[in-house]
């Protein structure tokens, strides 16, 4: 905790509090001061200490690793606090150097929210998001292409020209086309395939997952647009994730998936000598709390229990390679050449059997 006169970002800097100043305090009375390291005693940068456009990041990062401290406070001419790196930051960003982030080196993060411009509630969260620095906002929605999706898009990209929005869940062509005239960022394509979602049975709607991004992605091609098609719904494995970039998608969602893994969220149980974790469909937590998930007229998604797979750091270097290798069996290095691969025709599809994956093995292209 760093220590400021005015008690935020922008104030003077005082000292610092670190759980090695408290660790062994019993009396927990005591005031800040009392147990703080002074300014006159930290080791902080200056923001203009670097070159002619001040301190870089990697020049605050190398003072970090000298300093061999956990934090390094840096502040202006002033001595106010303008911005803090921390060795957690250092070791994240050696640990995982592909990690989505801006140009401040801060993960890019996305919420849901449902796109209804009736409720006022609605358009307060997405101010509340914006103003709390989310990158992209995901209307939640199994139907994508309606009037009210729409007229939100439109009415969100008015306040909020740089915002991310990324609509859906479409698997026709004449679907995705009013979202991309109202300026989408993004489409998901997927209806009735999810592991959890229980629309093709209770309202007869849906369509083959490999049909519906085949087609929406090859739409967007030819319209010329940068909007990527996001698989959503019937990843279970690599083999899976090759298929739908192969069939034009630019990046997948996976639910049940990741829903076993240590970082998702709930808890583990054991259950017949099986470590397991719960995972529920799109629908509403309330109704999975009183026991009414997969009832009545308005629910398309029931609740499981998936096997736990231990931490994502594991799967994930699993599943890319997965990846990788049908990348090379189909002879290219990289997803933009697969997708013109795929509009120009040189991958081919055929259809085969269940009988045939017993009889034979390998991939499906």
């Amino acid at each position: 905790m760093l220590i400021t006169e005015g008690g935020s970002l922008g104030n003077k800097l005082i000292g610092i509090v670190t759980s090695r100043d408290i660790d062994y305090l019993s009396d927990r009375n005591l005031t800040l001061d009392k147990v703080m390291t002074p300014r006159e005693k930290m080791i902080v940068a200056k923001e203009s200490d670097g070159a002619r456009n001040g301190l870089s990041l990697s020049e605050a990062n190398e003072k970090l690793r000298a300093s061999k401290k956990g934090k390094l406070p840096i502040v202006n001419e002033a001595n106010e606090l303008v911005a803090m790196v921390s060795r957690r930051d250092l070791k994240k960003s050696r640990d995982f150097p592909r990690a989505s982030q801006d140009a401040n080196k801060q993960l890019l993060v996305a919420a849901t929210c449902s796109p209804n411009i009736e409720l006022a509630d609605t358009l307060d969260r997405v101010r509340k998001l914006v103003e709390a620095g989310v990158d992209a906002i995901v209307l939640d929605s199994s139907q994508g292409s309606s009037a009210q999706q729409v007229e939100f898009l439109k009415r969100v990209k008015h306040d909020n020209p740089n915002l991310d929005i990324v609509c859906g869940n479409v698997v026709t062509p004449r679907q995705a086309k009013p979202l991309l005239d109202a300026g989408a960022d993004g489409l998901r394509v997927g209806m009735g395939c999810s592991s959890l979602y229980s629309g093709q049975e209770v309202v007869a709607v849906g369509r083959p997952q490999a049909s519906a991004v085949y087609h929406v992605a090859r739409y967007c091609k030819e319209l010329n647009t940068q909007v990527p098609v996001i698989a959503d719904g019937g990843v279970q494995n690599s083999s899976h994730v090759a298929m739908a970039l192969t069939l034009g998608a630019s990046t997948v969602m996976c639910g049940s998936l990741f829903a076993g893994t240590d970082e998702s969220p709930g808890d583990a149980f054991f259950h017949s000598g099986m470590k397991l974790k719960n995972y529920r469909g799109v629908g509403a937590l309330e109704k999975m709390q009183d026991g009414a998930a997969g009832t009545g007229a308005d629910s398309q998604s029931v609740a499981c229990a998936v096997v736990d797979r231990g931490s994502v750091k594991s799967l994930l270097p699993y599943l890319l390679e997965g990846v990788k290798r049908d990348l090379r069996r189909l002879g290219v290095s990289n997803v933009p050449q697969l997708h013109e691969d795929l509009h120009s025709y040189n991958t081919r599809f055929h259809i085969r059997t269940p009988g045939a994956y017993g009889a034979t093995a390998g991939g499906s292209f």
